[in-house]
């Protein structure tokens, strides 16, 4: 039964308990009547047996019975209706709080939903912010060794031009000589290469931070530190040059094999360290770093 045919005949039952009061009322007037005569024919008629008098007060006993059998039914059915009538009453109010139930439970619902696709928003914008910094971070690494190497090739070139005493050629500097000035300036250069490199090399070996999911990491790593190893050959070799000025402001190049192999042609198909250990090392890790950021590895 829908709640509208429940409300239906919640209000019928209603109007049908008052004829139920009236009936019993009647009823009521009629056995006090009946009764009222039974006492006055009592009182002055005679009830003998076949007398108009006896007829009477039968007839008025039967009213009697007849109205309180009448006002027992009619209780009942009062009672029958009232009943029906609670409990229908009861039936829509359960429907009622039943329904104001389901609706709480789907406005319920429709708040988690929402606070779950809110979350979800949240989630993508922090991964968008990951994925942007980790990028942001990538690229400046790229940029700060593309700096470290372009910096050491244009010391190499500096070398070249103003630490020997003669123009650079494979073939004849044999017997040229080393200016101490001009050495020691781009080899200080070199050095603070060589700790950049080596800051950067730490950076991708502890700072999970600003190197995360390389794909190649580790070759990465062996990369950085084969130049950084690399420059670190040639500042040592410099700082154990002392003696060999003897207080001089020269001394034969020839005796400087770090620095000969740094100022060697380094061209394709070169065997010098500083080509396959510098030259190719940077490379290879600028090529890696270039892939990560087209195919970032997996977390």
């Amino acid at each position: 039964m829908s709640l509208s045919h429940q409300q239906g005949a919640v209000t019928i039952a209603g109007n049908r308990t008052w004829p139920f009061k009236r009936i019993n009322y009647w009823l009521a007037a009629i056995v006090l009547g009946a009764v009222i005569g039974l006492v006055v024919l009592n009182a002055f008629f005679s009830l003998d047996k076949d007398s108009f008098g006896r007829d009477i007060g039968v007839a008025l006993l039967q009213v009697v019975a007849v109205g309180v059998a009448g006002g027992v039914v009619s209780k009942l059915l009062e009672q029958y209706v009232t009943g029906r009538q609670r409990l229908l009453s009861e039936l829509q109010q359960h429907q009622a709080q039943l329904l104001q139930k389901q609706e709480q439970e789907k406005a319920e619902q429709a708040g988690r939903e929402q606070q779950q696709r809110w979350q979800v928003e949240q989630e993508r914008d922090a991964q968008r912010i990951v994925v942007r910094n980790k990028n942001e971070l990538k690229k400046d690494l790229i940029r700060r060794i593309s700096h470290i190497y372009n910096e050491a090739k244009a010391a190499r070139r500096m070398l070249r031009a103003k630490a020997l005493s003669t123009a650079y050629n494979d073939r004849n500097v044999v017997n040229a000589n080393l200016y101490i000035k001009p050495y020691a300036q781009y080899l200080e250069v070199l050095n603070d290469l060589q700790l950049e490199l080596e800051n950067i090399k730490e950076e991708v070996r502890f700072n999970k931070t600003s190197v995360t999911f390389y794909t190649k990491e580790a070759a990465i790593y062996a990369g950085l530190q084969a130049m950084e190893d690399y420059l670190g050959e040639v500042i040592a070799e410099y700082e154990n040059s002392r003696t060999k000025f003897l207080d001089k402001a020269y001394a034969p190049y020839m005796d400087f094999d770090k620095l000969k192999d740094l100022l060697s042609t380094a061209r394709v198909g070169s065997t010098t360290a500083f080509r396959t250990r510098f030259i190719e090392a940077y490379r290879q890790v600028i090529a890696d770093l270039l892939e990560d950021l087209v195919n970032p590895a997996q977390p």
